[in-house]
C-alpha cells in the first residue's frame, strides 16, 4: 500500500511458504519483487523446557503448550502449521514485537515461532531455539515499481539490499535524464 500510495520507494516484505505466497502474489501484481533470502522460522522455548536440548522438533511436540503469537500473518502461519499437525494452538499472548515475544518466552510464559533474522539480532541465553521438522521458512523480498527501480538511488538501494542478503538483485539500467 505504501508503494502504491507513493509513500516509499522500496518495501522489504515477507511471505511464509505455502498459502501466504498466493495471497502475496495478488498483492504484488504490477509491482517488481526481488527475492533476497529465505529465512528459517524456529521454535523458541525456555531453557527449562524438556525438549530444549533437541536439535529438531515437530510443532506437534508443543500442542499442549501455551503460545506467544506475533502479527496477524505470523499468527495465521502458526495456526496453519498447527492445523497441518492436527492441533489448535493455545495462544496465550499476542504481540507483534519479536524481542518482547522472546522476553515472554524467557519468563516461561509460553513458546513462540521466531525467524532467524530476529534470532540473529536478539540473542537470549535463557532460551533454546529449535529447528522445525518439516522446516518452516519465510521469503524476504524487496518490492518496488517498475518505474522506481529505474531511478538510480532506488536501483542502488535494491542492489545494496541484495548484497547484504547475499543475493544478486537484477535491476534494469537506471533511466537517464534528458540532457
Amino acid at each position: 500500500a505504501a508503494l502504491r500510495n507513493g509513500d516509499c520507494d522500496v518495501a522489504v516484505a515477507f511471505a511464509y511458504e505455502g498459502a501466504d505466497l498466493g495471497v502475496l502474489e495478488e498483492d504484488l501484481s504490477l509491482l517488481e519483487t526481488h527475492h533476497l533470502l529465505d529465512d528459517e522460522v524456529r521454535v523458541v522455548v525456555p531453557k527449562s523446557n524438556p525438549l530444549a536440548d533437541r536439535a529438531s522438533v515437530s510443532l506437534s511436540d508443543f500442542a499442549d503448550e501455551e503460545w506467544i503469537a506475533g502479527c496477524p500473518r505470523c499468527r495465521g502461519h502458526l495456526v496453519s502449521l498447527a492445523d497441518h499437525e492436527g492441533f489448535r494452538p493455545n495462544v496465550a499472548f499476542e504481540i507483534e514485537d519479536y524481542v518482547a515475544q522472546i522476553g515472554l518466552v524467557t519468563a516461561g510464559l509460553g513458546v513462540a515461532l521466531v525467524p532467524d533474522l530476529i534470532l540473529n539480532a536478539a540473542k537470549h541465553e535463557e532460551v533454546a531455539t529449535l529447528s522445525l521438522s518439516p522446516v518452516s521458512r519465510r521469503q524476504i523480498l524487496a518490492v518496488t515499481t517498475s518505474d522506481l527501480q529505474r531511478v538510480p538511488a532506488v536501483a542502488a538501494a535494491l542492489r545494496a539490499l541484495g548484497e547484504a542478503a547475499g543475493a544478486e538483485v537484477d535491476v534494469p539500467e537506471p533511466a537517464l535524464s534528458p540532457a
